[in-house]
Formats: structure tokens, C-alpha cells, sequence
């Protein structure tokens, strides 16, 4: 391949909602006949999905940042990434996406990840006082990037929740550019109630996040239903929680038909053509509405002692892009009803052409990804100040985490110093 115009740095360790986006726009990109790179870890899952003239693993990644006119972070997470701190990236402009807002606390601020279980998003101002310094270094390496349009957001929530973070960054504009979807082409219909049995599909990981949603949802909303009613979940799905999983559908009498881990297109079929409604979020949520199934969101939270959801919409009722949540942010907007509110409609003759509709007018992968290269071409941001500002970020970081020093200094014996510039 000749020299690319643009290197995605992914390097992902597990396959999730980013990876599927990244080997979407590779895939996008190819059709284009854009010259890329896709810097990711052999052996992966993404690097098998990847097209072998894209692959780039990190030990080669080096070639190719010097050479590239732009460099995607799909995640902004990726800021923190101990390998890309030691690339040089020549003239470069960079962007970077926010798709979800725990990655900037969890990634740029010290033990965020076992502070917000206790406290939760509506204590995330605890940040700005307990790290005053820290705080600023951070702030301003955002400011810099937003200013030179350097900053994407996923949906309005993400918008939102890191506004409640960064207060003084909420007038400094940023544009949306939602997750994409492929369009659906219609699919069987759904097995229906005949037997009596309520058929929900649940499609993504179970991971501490998402079982934060989907655990206390059996608990609290599907337990009690499943008294009155049989119910089957049908979860194609792996991840962390997966026996807290077998063991709540267990406790509450559900039937739980555990697919494990399927390819996207067969896991579609599965779950649009075998089940009457679908729980998720994010990614997953949109494969299935744009297959006309009706998809309930439901919305995870940080803080262990948080209430259940009471309150859900349809994917295609969201707002600004919004494919769930973070109940315990300051920001968070609740949904419009009642589960059982939401089960009356499901038999709603309109409702998979909603569904089907919502995906198409605003999650089309085409002109997503039309509209990503053009503000590719519009940003400003700058690779090498990126990595003044990740350096600063680091050092500040390691200053007060003794722990994050221990690890920097294991992974630095295998490589280049991060600490020069």
C-alpha cells in the first residue's frame, strides 16, 4: 500500500463496540480506495477481521505515523497508551473520538476506576478538587484538541457527561458524529406469543459495565414478570459477568439460551428472526433496530448502590444519537415509561419500520464515514503538540500514582524512555 493518507491506532486488547467500528470504516475506507493503516495486535479478534494490506501491528506502526497526513484515535482512551506516547508522528494533524464518557475519567484520572463504584458520575466534581493540577494538565490538552477541531463525540449524552467534568470546555464546540450501523434488509418475523412465551434478545458483552444495566434489570423488572409469565433470554453474548448472569436468570426462573459469542451477521439473524424484543446498547442495540426489531435501551451506572432503571425508551425515540446512559451522571436524562409500558407496544404493527427507519436516517454508515473525512480534512490539531500534551499528561499522572510508576517503569525496560520528547 502506498503511503497513508490516515493510521487508526486501535491496538485493542478485547473485541468490543470500538473494534466493530474500526474494521466498519476500514472496510468503508477500502471501497474508497483511501489509503490507511489499522494499528492493532496480532492475533486479535479485529485483526482478523481486518483486511491483510491495512494491518499494521505496533513494533511497525512507526513507518507509517511518520508518514501519515492524519492519525485517528478512535478512542480518545487511547491518549493514555504507554506505545503511542514513544511514536514520533512528523506533520501529522490528529482527531480523536469520544465514545464514551468513563474513558476520559477512568483513563486520565488516578483511581477513578475504584473511586466512581462508590461515589458514582454525579461525585466526578470530587476530581477538579482532589487533583487541582492534574485537573488542568488534563483540561487543557482537551481545550487544545477541541480548538483545532480535533474532538468528536459520539452522542449527546457523551457531550453531556463530559461537560459535567470539564464545566469551562461546555461552550467550546465540538461536533456529534454518531456510532454507524448497517442498514438492515428485513428479517423474519419474530416467533410471537403463541406458546405464551416472551422471547428477549440480549446482543454484547457482559462486562461490569453492561451487567450494571442488565443485572439489576432481571432483578428488579424481569424477576417479578417472570412469575406471571415464561420468559426466555436469549443472550449472545461472553464476557466477565456471564455466571452472574446464568445465576440471576436462575434465581428469578427465567430460561436463559446462552449463544455465546457469534459472528455479526449470524448473530442478527438469530436474534431478529427468534425473539420478540431486544435489551441493549450501544453497537449491538443499533445492528438490531436497523433489522426492524424493536430494541428497548437500557442504561448502565457506576455507582454500586445505585436504584434499578425505572424508566426506558425505544432505540428509535433517543435523542441526539443516544444509544444509552450513565444513570448516575448529573446529566442523565431518564426514559419515557414503564417496562411494562414498553412490552404493551412491542405488538405495535409500525414499530419495526420505526426502528428500521431511526437506523437509516441517522446511523448510516456512508455518510458517517463521508462526513468523518471531511472532518479529517477540517481539523487543525496537531499529532507531535498531541504528544506534548500526553507526556505532560503521563508525568502529572505517574507523580501521583505510585502504583502507575511501577508499571511504566516495567514497560519501559521493553522499550524507548516515554519521559523524552
Amino acid at each position: 500500500m502506498s503511503r497513508p493518507a490516515l493510521v487508526i491506532w486501535q491496538d485493542s486488547s478485547e473485541w468490543g463496540g470500538v473494534d466493530v467500528l474500526v474494521q466498519r470504516l476500514s472496510a468503508f475506507l477500502l471501497a474508497a480506495e483511501f489509503p490507511h493503516k489499522v494499528v492493532q495486535a496480532h492475533g486479535s479478534r479485529l485483526w482478523e477481521e481486518l483486511a491483510p494490506e491495512v494491518r499494521a501491528p505496533p513494533d511497525e506502526a512507526a513507518a507509517w505515523l511518520a508518514e501519515a497526513e492524519v492519525v485517528l484515535l478512535p478512542s480518545i482512551a487511547k491518549m493514555r497508551s504507554l506505545t503511542l506516547m514513544r511514536q514520533e508522528f512528523g506533520g501529522a494533524r490528529v482527531i480523536g473520538w469520544v465514545v464514551q464518557p468513563t474513558d476520559v475519567l477512568t483513563a486520565f484520572f488516578p483511581f477513578a476506576s475504584k473511586v466512581l463504584p462508590l461515589i458514582g458520575l454525579r461525585s466526578s466534581w470530587a476530581f477538579r478538587r482532589l487533583f487541582p493540577r492534574h485537573f488542568r494538565t488534563v483540561e487543557q490538552a482537551f481545550r487544545r484538541l477541541m480548538e483545532g477541531q480535533g474532538l468528536l463525540f459520539m452522542d449527546g449524552a457523551t457531550r453531556r457527561q463530559f461537560d459535567d467534568l470539564f464545566p469551562a470546555l461546555s461552550k467550546v464546540e465540538a461536533p456529534l458524529l454518531p456510532i454507524p450501523s448497517p442498514l438492515g434488509t428485513g428479517v423474519a418475523g419474530s416467533p410471537g406469543e403463541a406458546d405464551g412465551v416472551l422471547r428477549i434478545g440480549y446482543l454484547g458483552r457482559v462486562d461490569d459495565m453492561k451487567w450494571s444495566a442488565l443485572g439489576s434489570l432481571i432483578s428488579a423488572t424481569l424477576a417479578p414478570l417472570a412469575q406471571q409469565r415464561t420468559i426466555r433470554l436469549v443472550a449472545v453474548a461472553e464476557g466477565s459477568r456471564m455466571a452472574d448472569l446464568r445465576s440471576a436468570c436462575d434465581r428469578a426462573g427465567i430460561e436463559l439460551d446462552e449463544r455465546g459469542f457469534l459472528p455479526n451477521a449470524e448473530a442478527r439473524h438469530l436474534l431478529a428472526g427468534g425473539t420478540d424484543v431486544i435489551l441493549a446498547m450501544g453497537t449491538a442495540a443499533l445492528d438490531l433496530a436497523a433489522c426492524g426489531k424493536p430494541v428497548i435501551i437500557i442504561d448502565p451506572v457506576l455507582r454500586r448502590s445505585a436504584p434499578p432503571q425505572r424508566l426506558f425508551r425505544f432505540l428509535h425515540e433517543a435523542e441526539e444519537f443516544c444509544l444509552g446512559e450513565f444513570r448516575d451522571a448529573p446529566s442523565y436524562v431518564p426514559g419515557l415509561r414503564s417496562f411494562a409500558d414498553c412490552l404493551a407496544m412491542v405488538g405495535s404493527p409500525d414499530l419495526p419500520e420505526r426502528a428500521a427507519r431511526y437506523v437509516r436516517e441517522c446511523h448510516d454508515p456512508d455518510r458517517i464515514f463521508e462526513r468523518l473525512l471531511r472532518l479529517l480534512e477540517q481539523s487543525s490539531a496537531k499529532a507531535g503538540a498531541l504528544k506534548q500534551d500526553m507526556l505532560a499528561i503521563d508525568r502529572s499522572f505517574r507523580k501521583l500514582s505510585p502504583r502507575y510508576r511501577r508499571s511504566v517503569r516495567r514497560s519501559s525496560a521493553a522499550g524507548p524512555s516515554i519521559s523524552s520528547s
